[in-house]
């Protein structure tokens, strides 16, 4: 429950504990640290900004989690392998306006056919 409420939260939410703990949490009560902008709040909220790291982790975890890595690591090989398909294709294409093969512009075909 406590990590799917982690998972779900928005990257803009603040997390404080609103007590009168100045290192902990806000410094003020529910009602002062609704009510007051966060960068004026006496405490310095480090229980907040650290379930404000732990959400962010939580989340990048969740979008990491979607795909397995074989998964992942078929998918690069997919199109690893669509790169070398297009890349033979043009070759086969290159080779096939070049019937003759030879450079005609180049001496060792003029010397042939003498």
């Amino acid at each position: 429950m406590f990590q799917e409420k982690l998972r779900t939260s928005k990257q803009s939410t603040i997390f404080v504990e609103a007590t009168f703990n100045d290192e902990w949490g806000s410094g003020l009560d529910r009602q002062g640290t609704l009510n007051t902008k966060p960068e004026h709040w006496p405490g310095s909220n480090k229980l907040g900004q650290l379930l404000k790291k732990i959400a962010k982790k939580v989340r990048k975890r969740k979008l990491s989690d979607s795909v397995n890595r074989k998964q992942r690591n078929s998918n690069r090989d997919q199109s690893r392998q669509l790169n070398i398909v297009q890349m033979l294709k043009q070759l086969r294409t290159a080779s096939d306006s070049d019937v003759s093969g030879c450079n005609p512009d180049s001496d060792s075909s003029s010397d042939e056919g003498k």
